[in-house]
């Protein structure tokens, strides 16, 4: 990890510009951002705005920082997952005219990784230009829509809040070499609000989700997928947003990778110490041939019938993917696995069409020991049915299918969290928790003839 620090008294021409850069984009969202940060009585939230945006004339603005900070490597600890993106954290300071007080703000950016193979992979699959499209189109518009039904008091989600997001760079354009040198111009460019000073955290893979932390992702989620179901009922039409993950593309590029797993699967299970390992490994090898696998991703990933729902899904659901805080009311809570949790949803890379079980199943499976996941998986279904269903009650819409869908969808998507996580076998194998966490799911799969 490096750390840069910029003070205005001493800054070259790319320097300058990027402190104007963020002055301007602090400027837009000050109305967002300004009222939790101000601790002045002498002036209100909506003055320090007016201020800063030079009474309504941009060229007029008056909010100058002062010192920025970035620190690259990854934001939440070196000990995390690489991720497709280098996430920068960024400390900045500034102040507005007319105010005395030196305010501050955390931001985290997304940037092209330095690995050329990872920034190709991010590409040609459109992962950076969709996770902007989701910020900067698709969520905008679901909370307007939200707003129009007159209840965005009532429904909010729990994702971090945007304040930038741009594509430069059409696949085929040569792309800039250091993107943390040229922060402007490399190929795409995502700010959001650093979650660490609200005392936001990651639930490290190895270790297993808590039943609280599960709950509030699956209460959270259940939110984001009855509204956007909800969406397409009132309005009779399904999403048409161009960067939303194609089902026939995701199929081609996960099935690239599950094919590589499998290599790896296939000598894990051979050497695994466990008499049921052998006939997993014979199985997977004799029915998931090459044809047979990407027919079986196509049927898993196609929208579900008229009988089930389709939905925004996220399908990359898991612990990296989450924050947690625990609420104020369980601070002093002795069992740190028995509290409350916030969470905010993280990482919208893959977000698509599709059926809501697949996120269900994607975090259950992965994020879970087997023997909570045992005991507690039917309560969550019903948990999430229940979540699922009074948040259609809101939009005065009663769901035409029933727990049992829920139940079935399950079934299936079960099979495709157990692939995608072959998929990212390399992962799966840096723990020994983790390791046992995929062969038993992968026993029972085989025990229920779904594998």
């Amino acid at each position: 990890m490096s750390t840069v620090t910029v003070s205005v008294d001493s800054v070259d021409r790319g320097l300058y510009d990027i402190n104007k850069w963020m002055e301007s984009v602090l400027a837009k969202n000050l109305d967002d951002v300004v009222p939790s940060a101000i601790g002045s009585a002498t002036q209100s939230a909506t003055a320090v705005y007016q201020a800063a945006l030079g009474n309504g004339n941009p060229n007029e603005s008056r909010l100058m920082v002062l010192e920025h900070e970035i620190r690259t490597g990854d934001y939440l600890g070196e000990d995390r997952f690489p991720t497709l993106s280098e996430i920068v954290s960024v400390k900045i300071k500034y102040v507005v005219d007319g105010d005395d007080d030196e305010r501050y703000q955390f931001w985290i950016l997304k940037i092209p990784q330095k690995s050329q193979d990872e920034r190709a992979l991010v590409r040609v699959n459109d992962l950076d230009k969709r996770e902007i499209s989701f910020y900067t189109e698709i969520l905008p518009t679901i909370k307007m829509w939200i707003e129009s039904q007159y209840l965005d008091e009532k429904l909010e989600f729990k994702i971090p809040y945007c304040l930038y997001g741009k594509y430069n760079c059409e696949l085929g354009e040569f792309p800039v070499e250091e993107a943390i040198d040229n922060l402007l111009d490399c190929e795409y460019l995502l700010a959001l609000e650093d979650l660490r000073p609200k005392e936001f955290g990651k639930r490290h893979f190895s270790v297993g989700m808590s039943i609280p932390e599960v709950l509030a992702v699956i209460g959270e989620i259940g939110k984001i997928h009855a509204t956007t179901w909800a969406m397409q009922e009132i309005q009779k039409d399904t999403f048409h947003w161009e960067t939303l993950y194609h089902w026939r593309n995701a199929a081609n590029m996960y099935y690239i990778k599950i094919e590589d797993g499998l290599v790896v699967l296939d000598d894990f299970l051979t050497n695994y110490d466990d008499p049921d390992a052998l006939e997993i490994a014979s199985r997977i090898r004799t029915k998931y041939t090459k044809k047979h696998l990407h027919n079986t991703l196509l049927s898993l990933l196609c929208p579900a019938s008229k009988n089930s729902p389709n939905c925004l899904i996220h399908m990359d659901l898991w612990s990296e993917n989450l924050l947690f805080r625990i609420k104020d009311e369980d601070r002093e809570c002795k069992n740190i696995d028995e509290a409350d949790v916030d969470v905010f949803i993280i990482d919208w890379q893959v977000v698509t069409i599709g059926r809501p079980t697949h996120d269900l199943a994607i975090l259950i499976l992965t994020s879970m020991s087997p023997g909570y996941r045992r005991e507690h998986t039917a309560s969550f279904l019903q948990y999430y049915y229940e979540v699922f269903k009074k948040t259609a009650q809101l939009f005065q819409l009663e769901l035409p299918f029933g727990f049992d869908v829920i139940e079935n969808e399950y079934r299936d998507s079960r099979l495709l969290a157990a692939l995608l996580a072959i998929g990212s076998i390399q992962i799966v194998m840096l723990e020994k928790s983790t390791r046992i966490r995929l062969f038993e799911v992968l026993r029972e799969l085989l025990d229920e003839d779904i594998l």
